[in-house]
């Protein structure tokens, strides 16, 4: 099982960002770990590049230096599995510019990304780079945290129903759709969040659950900032994965409700923008 939505009998691509700097490869273990699970197996692309924007380029870090026994390393579980894979390493300086060319030009289906750097203050750390990728990117993102479990049990799904817009209720219909693929795969509770501003504005619950096909204990609909609330909730049910909508933009990276989101959030977060 891949961490993509399934597309009829054809295997899916899986876009696998290594940082040959770290020490562990979350996002390529989840991959082998699950590929039991999916028929066909994914094909999993691996993209080794360095974001020089976070990592000491020096000389002195000996974590850049790396010998072809390192690589055997990083795919004999792959192999051992019997997961079809491909690789490339970059170069480039321009580490956004390079994976979105790279993503686009393998078909990629998801993009799992490692976070750039280890969290403080209870904050993800997230570059400009990131921003833009999770932004502008062609296919969902997901973002890796330092988890130990790689078994998904709570899925929260973060949608707004009290927009009417056509791309708003599109994006409700792609989180639900990929929250109830996470449960389904990993048999795992999907909970799904609403915030409201004021009472006016409160989301009609009878709504949510018909829309959702979530059991009412599992709608969480609370008023208060939307970044807020759903980092309390996730909270709440320890949520592993939260799905959310980032606004599509080419400009202005930080900012808004999806990027505050993201900021309070302690999960492993699957960006659909």
């Amino acid at each position: 099982m891949s961490e993509s939505v399934a597309n009829g009998n054809s295997a899916e691509k899986l876009f696998v960002v290594i940082d040959p700097t770290r020490d562990n490869h979350l996002a390529l273990e989840r991959v082998v770990l699950t590929a039991k699970f999916r028929d066909p197996v994914a094909h999993v692309h691996l993209y080794i590049s360095v974001d020089v924007e976070n990592t000491d380029t020096s000389a002195e870090n000996e974590k850049l230096f790396k010998s072809f026994n390192w690589f055997n390393e990083l795919v004999a579980p792959l192999q051992i599995a019997g997961i079809s894979y491909s690789a490339e390493v970059s170069w480039s300086t321009d580490w956004y510019s390079a994976i979105m060319k790279a993503a686009e030009r393998q078909q990629a289906s998801l993009i799992l990304l490692p976070l750039a750097r280890e969290p403080r203050y209870h904050e993800m750390l997230i570059s400009d780079s990131i921003w833009r990728l999770l932004r502008t990117a062609p296919c969902p993102v997901l973002v890796m945290r330092s988890v130990e479990n790689l078994q998904r049990k709570v899925i929260l799904a973060a949608v707004n129903f009290q927009s009417d817009k056509p791309e708003s209720l599109k994006l409700n219909e792609k989180i639900i759709e990929r929250g109830h693929w996470y449960a389904d795969k990993y048999d795992a509770e999907l909970h799904i969040v609403n915030a409201y501003g004021s009472s006016l504005r409160y989301p009609d619950r009878s709504l949510l659950a018909k829309m959702t096909k979530v059991p009412g204990n599992n709608i969480h609909v609370k008023a208060g900032d939307s970044a807020d609330v759903i980092a309390e909730v996730a909270k709440e049910v320890l949520a592993d994965v939260a799905v959310i909508g980032v606004r599509r933009r080419y400009n202005r990276w930080r900012g808004d409700t999806s990027g505050r989101v993201i900021m309070r959030l302690e999960s492993d977060i699957l960006s659909i923008n």
